[in-house]
């Protein structure tokens, strides 16, 4: 095992390859820059082991190696807007550049990232026989609503652990739903003072109560079926939901028409050989059918106007078929859409097309699903925000396992080893206590 994959959580199958990646990350950012911590999303993921902060940098490694031999003096430029950090959009912005591009580079076309602050694109195609693609690439996130839910949960979690400890609780499983519409923070205080109430009865069986028409939540002791839970730690799992905010939707789409706009603004690509295309990546609260909708619309609108294909890209953790083992991969959903215009030079360039290659994951054109899986009935989770958390401290004698049985869900092992007089061994995995993608 090379030295920087030390500790890692490697799904990628070969410590060589996955030290070489890691060690290109430490060529472009520096030891000690890497070192530092905080909140740059490249720190957080350095930081952590797990298999899917292991992933994204195994794939951001490949990417800095591909672009150095594509344009090296494009890549300092872009790695050196991703280590001043001055802004979370520029940052976002500069790897989602990075990355996209060494996902297209193909030996069948050239890829050619376009100048510094060249005006309409970020890179353009050349394919055989003159057919060229102008790129227009932007990565668009979770809305402010989305980044306020997540606190408001952690805080939920947080004060939920807080009370339980000082119920004397030993476990217990949270289910929150909020119904009908977003929570604002008068929402959130009101069921803070509800579950501050009722997690001192847990240990008489379930709690459900409702909090007028907005909170519907479950209280209830955790079992784990064929585990005992160790009473000395405080087990727990913690689910919940929200609608959408009603401007969840429309803030994404305003970006996309701005992405529209700007290409079609700056007038590249009217020569019948070019297509004027955008590459955009989605967060996972939006439907891609809601985008792929709004972006025919566009088509049909403004049949005149310089914008002739969009490109969907949605990333995203999914479980897969072995999800009870803990298995996360990331998903890699791409769907290409074409306009009057963009159809006709598709016609006319029939072998013109874009290969993506993925380093790590699984590549489809459907986006995954989320599910909720609650004793044998399943719901499908649409239109919600979804925030889970879980430490489950499974007692053992002299061996076990640990595992990730559901995002944000972990499972350590606490031991009663016979040769360590009076002494007790927790033993826990490197799994991430949150699922969220950080680079890709």
């Amino acid at each position: 095992m090379g030295e920087w994959s030390l500790g890692r959580r490697n799904v990628i199958g070969n410590d060589d390859e996955l030290d070489q990646r890691l060690a290109r990350i430490v060529e472009h950012f520096g030891e000690h820059w890497l070192s530092i911590g905080g909140a740059h999303p490249i720190r957080r993921a350095w930081h952590r082991r797990d298999a899917i902060a292991t992933s994204e940098l195994y794939t951001l490694g490949e990417a800095l190696e591909r672009i150095a031999m594509i344009d090296p003096a494009w890549l300092a430029r872009k790695v050196q807007t991703i280590r001043l950090h001055k802004s979370a959009n520029n940052t976002r912005g500069a790897l989602f550049e990075i990355l996209s591009l060494s996902y297209l580079a193909n030996a069948s076309y050239k890829v050619v990232p376009a100048r510094e602050a060249h005006p309409g694109y970020d890179a353009a195609i050349e394919h055989g026989n003159s057919a060229k693609r102008n790129l227009s690439l932007k990565s668009l996130k979770l809305s402010k609503h989305g980044d306020l839910f997540e606190q408001y949960a952690q805080k939920t979690k947080d004060q939920l652990l807080k009370v339980a400890k000082g119920a004397g609780v030993r476990s217990f499983s949270a289910h929150i739903i909020a119904r009908g519409r977003y929570p604002e923070a008068h929402d959130w205080d009101a069921l803070y003072r509800e579950l501050s109430k009722s997690v001192s009865a847990i240990a008489a069986g379930p709690v459900k109560r409702e909090i007028g028409d907005q909170w519907y939540f479950v209280l209830a002791p955790l079992a784990v079926e064929g585990t005992e839970l160790d009473s000395d730690y405080l087990s727990h799992s913690i689910l919940i939901l929200a609608p959408y905010h009603q401007n969840e939707a429309a803030n994404v789409l305003s970006r996309v028409e701005q992405a529209c706009a700007n290409l079609a603004r700056h007038g590249v690509g009217k020569a019948k050989n070019e297509l004027n295309e955008l590459l955009l990546r989605l967060p996972t609260t939006i439907a891609i059918p809601d985008v792929l909708q709004w972006i025919e619309l566009y088509f049909k609108s403004h049949p005149n106007k310089e914008v002739h294909g969009a490109i969907l890209y949605q990333p995203a953790i999914v479980r897969d078929a072995v999800g009870s083992k803990g298995n996360s991969v990331i998903q890699h959903c791409v769907v290409e859409k074409f306009g009057q215009r963009g159809e006709e030079w598709h016609a006319a360039h029939p072998n013109a097309r874009l290969s993506f290659t993925f380093p790590v994951g699984t590549c489809s054109t459907e986006p995954g699903v989320l599910e909720l899986r609650l004793g044998e009935i399943v719901h499908t989770i649409v239109g919600h925000y979804f925030y889970q958390h879980g430490e489950q401290y499974h007692k053992g004698t002299t061996e076990g396992t640990v595992s990730s049985p559901a995002p944000g869900v972990r499972t350590h092992l606490i031991l009663d080893p016979p040769n360590i007089d009076g002494g007790r061994l927790l033993l826990s995995g490197h799994f991430a206590e949150d699922e969220g993608l950080l680079l890709i």
